[in-house]
């Protein structure tokens, strides 16, 4: 498969998973543990059908039961991706193992895709819905390698002294402005709801495997807890209205995502109809 140029079309995808068979393919190969999210195994069952060419960012969509007494709906994923559809599908059955294509149900009928418009306009408003990670990273005198990550709440926290004035720090508010700061210049943030908020911990492979780029996905090696505070870090859907400031700059943010841990489930920008 050729390699994707960043100016391709951007495509939407949607997969139908087996939850059952991923989460067993995530057990046997160590890419999940209880009690953590799932994006690191995800992420890795998606490498391990589509390679350098799987795609990012993606969400993990659970829908919940239509009617009182209903079974859930299994999940299904979204995610946007440089290469079309046919071309992944191409790549996962010449090269990936069975049981990956299994896991992700990988035949052309389990699969939609659509291409995502190329062209805005400056003021085009847009709902919006996307999961994010509101951390910041902190280095230790400057060294990325001792670096940690801290809720973007916390960290405002400790901005503010003295410490009779932290009662009336607002936690949606902070989480807001951080997601302000990181849709801009593409976009401006007119209205935003906090629409659910929990804390969860991450997993990811562990820093001493060296280069991340070289790293293969078998063996999966050490893997390490990106904790928090208070049993893990802040994972917030927000909802509301943004504004496009710069037309060419914001299909780049569509394809990049917002926010850390990309590659993990987390900062895939979904648009909706504006409110």
């Amino acid at each position: 498969m050729t390699n994707a140029m960043p100016d391709a079309p951007l495509w939407m995808l949607q997969l139908q998973p087996d939850p059952f068979r991923a989460a067993a393919w995530m057990a046997q190969h160590g890419v999940s543990r209880p009690g953590h999210d799932d994006g690191y195994g995800w992420h890795a069952l998606l490498k391990a059908a589509f390679g350098a060419h799987a795609p990012q960012p993606f969400r993990v969509i659970e829908p919940t039961s239509g009617r009182p007494g209903e079974p859930a709906k299994p999940p299904f994923i979204l995610a946007y991706s440089r290469v079309a559809s046919t071309a992944l599908l191409q790549h996962a059955q010449t090269f990936a193992d069975p049981s990956v294509v299994a896991a992700l149900r990988l035949e052309p009928e389990n699969v939609s895709a659509k291409q995502m418009p190329t062209a805005f306009m400056s003021g085009q408003r847009f709902g919006f819905e996307v999961l994010v990670r509101p951390t910041v990273r902190q280095d230790r005198d400057g060294n990325r390698k001792a670096s940690r990550e801290k809720d973007a709440f916390l960290a405002a926290l400790d901005k503010l002294p003295p410490r009779d004035d932290r009662a009336n720090l607002d936690r949606d508010t902070v989480y807001r402005a951080w997601l302000a700061q990181r849709l801009e210049p593409a976009v401006r943030l007119e209205h935003a709801d906090v629409a659910q908020r929990t804390r969860g911990l991450l997993l990811r492979r562990g820093a001493e495997e060296g280069d991340r780029t070289a790293r293969p996905l078998k063996p999966v090696g050490a893997l390490t807890t990106k904790a928090g505070q208070g049993g893990g870090g802040p994972l917030i859907i927000v909802t509301g209205n943004l504004t496009v400031s710069d037309p060419a700059a914001f299909p780049a943010l569509i394809a990049r995502g917002v926010g850390r841990h990309r590659a993990f489930g987390f900062g895939m920008l979904l648009l909706k109809p504006s409110r």
